[in-house]
């Protein structure tokens, strides 16, 4: 048995009586195995010292790990609130006034109506037009009833750069810039069709009122509130326009 193995039993307990008695009277006659005895427990203690302190070091870097995953998890579920928050906000402010009650507000008017109703706004007659310009606005019109949008948009543009029946055709071609959500351009319509209705009375409103709506849409609220207050004692607006200023 080597020195140190003999120390190591001893240390730990486990030399019979007999051994035990003859280590320790070695210990004492001994001076140099006194001595190596001691240097080997100082080492023995000072490594399981370093032990204690690695152990005691993970153990804090564990949970120094944890608190990094708890903090890093707020974080995340703090941020996920936050987005969900502004995304229910920005979902709400983009519904307000809401699409349903935008739909039922905005209501283009029928090309059948425009075409059979000598009252209406859009009666080609009152600006004075020849046969085939009429015919033209009328083809106009139908495109725009049947849903073809582009064509719509073209024959109505032809017959303003034509400048024939102007007023009447930039309104529905903002009815149908508003209808493919192309509310800017829709918006810059109507209040041309405002500026040129001359003395239309009925289609300088319709104009006003459809500018109304698609300032709405696109949450220019204080403007969208100009143009609906100019139509608030108009009996045939009145009652959509208190509806619609009573939610703005």
């Amino acid at each position: 048995m080597t020195n140190q193995e003999w120390i190591d039993k001893y240390h730990f307990g486990k030399l019979s009586e007999k051994e035990r008695q003859l280590f320790e009277e070695k210990l004492k006659g001994e001076e140099a195995f006194a001595h190596e005895v001691k240097i080997y427990l100082q080492m023995k203690e000072a490594f399981q010292l370093r032990e204690v302190q690695r152990l005691e070091e993970e153990r804090m870097r564990k949970n120094k790990r944890k608190k990094i995953a708890i903090i890093l998890s707020l974080f995340v579920i703090l941020t996920l609130c936050i987005l969900a928050l502004f995304y229910f906000k920005s979902t709400n402010a983009n519904k307000f006034p809401s699409d349903e009650m935008f739909a039922e507000a905005f209501q283009a008017k029928p090309a059948s109506d425009i075409l059979t109703n000598n009252n209406d706004i859009i009666e080609p007659v009152s600006n004075g037009l020849n046969l085939t310009d009429k015919n033209k606005l009328i083809e106009a019109l139908q495109e725009y009833q049947r849903g073809n949008h582009q064509k719509a948009i073209d024959a109505f543009s032809t017959l303003i750069n034509e400048n024939k029946a102007v007023a009447q055709a930039l309104l529905y071609r903002g009815m149908v810039f508003t209808q493919i959500k192309e509310y800017k351009k829709a918006e810059t319509d109507f209040k041309n069709a405002e500026a040129n209705g001359g003395n239309q009375t009925d289609l300088r409103m319709e104009a006003t009122w459809n500018l109304g709506l698609v300032l709405m849409k696109q949450q220019k609220t204080d403007a969208a509130k100009v143009e609906f207050n100019r139509l608030v004692n108009i009996p045939e607006y009145a009652d959509r326009v208190n509806k619609i200023l009573s939610k703005l």
